[in-house]
């Protein structure tokens, strides 16, 4: 059985994350002189599960229009292999659900994962089979059919993806994968915040989660929960199974989580307060 994704997240080295440059102007992982309208990574869930939204490093944004306007639409589509061959899928199919954000308001001057954009959805996404993660880049400032501003997340480096053809892209309005299109095998920085417990099924409010250390050994420590309350603690592994669950009372500020009996690895960790919910990413070495 295939892993959730070769993204999220064993198989994507931010040692080696870099900015590919297009040959007509641009970058491969964002706006670029051959028109790009859409970049999506592929995902095999091996459970049902809700994606509650998507953390993104984000490699550019540069709002130079100072349009107010200029803006990246995030998104989850389902994945069509009807029409599949043994080896290729079909491609991207129905939009299940976006959010918006304001170029202005992406940020590109940390490292990973301190710089990780969170994206959160309206409603959560429920996902039982593949489906992909991505971003548009319609809504970005353009001058005779050219970017004025500029997007683009971070990828791996060229060929350091273990499976090829997980990234895709939309140009000349057609879906196609990366690796067919320039013959380079890479993954887009796109980790999707998952729920397998189905419990997710009304509005959500996802903010960022402090953590520290980062890598870390056998504790991390999180700063910005609210004092005296109550939180459910998640950590989950790369194929979205629980790995850690706790019932935290956050009675100080510098709050202390034992991790010395989790595994290294990558790992999502949340922590949820009545629905509301704070989200990051964790290297445990």
């Amino acid at each position: 059985m295939q892993a959730q994704t070769d993204t999220l997240f064993s198989f994507f080295n931010p040692n080696g994350a870099t900015l590919i440059e297009s040959p007509n102007g641009g970058y491969l992982s964002g706006t670029n002189g051959y028109g790009d309208t859409e970049k999506l990574q592929l995902f095999f869930p091996q459970t049902p599960m809700s994606v509650l939204g998507v953390l993104c490093w984000t490699g550019l944004a540069s709002n130079i229009s100072e349009d107010p306007n200029s803006a990246v639409v995030f998104r989850i589509r389902s994945f069509d292999s009807t029409a599949a061959s043994s080896s290729l899928p079909f491609g991207p199919a129905a939009t299940l659900d976006s959010s918006i954000v304001n170029l202005s308001d992406l940020q590109t001057n940390g490292s990973f994962p301190d710089n990780l954009q969170l994206i959160s959805f309206n409603q959560p996404v429920l996902v039982t089979g593949p489906y992909l993660a991505g971003f548009s880049l319609e809504r970005i400032a353009q001058n005779n059919q050219s970017f004025t501003d500029t997007f683009a997340v971070y990828t791996t480096a060229a060929d350091s993806a273990r499976q090829i053809g997980y990234s895709w892209e939309k140009w000349d309005g057609e879906y196609k994968q990366i690796v067919s299109t320039w013959g380079i095998n890479i993954d887009l920085a796109i980790f999707p915040i998952v729920d397998t417990t189905l419990n997710s099924n009304k509005s959500i409010d996802i903010e960022p989660l402090r953590i520290y250390p980062n890598p870390a050994d056998d504790h991390f420590n999180v700063t910005n929960l609210l004092l005296n309350e109550k939180y459910q603690l998640g950590i989950r592994d790369i194929y979205g199974r629980l790995i850690l669950s706790q019932e935290i009372y956050t009675n100080n500020s510098n709050l202390k989580i034992d991790i010395s009996t989790v595994p290294q690895g990558l790992y999502s960790v949340t922590f949820d307060r009545k629905g509301k919910i704070h989200a990051g990413l964790l290297f445990v070495r």
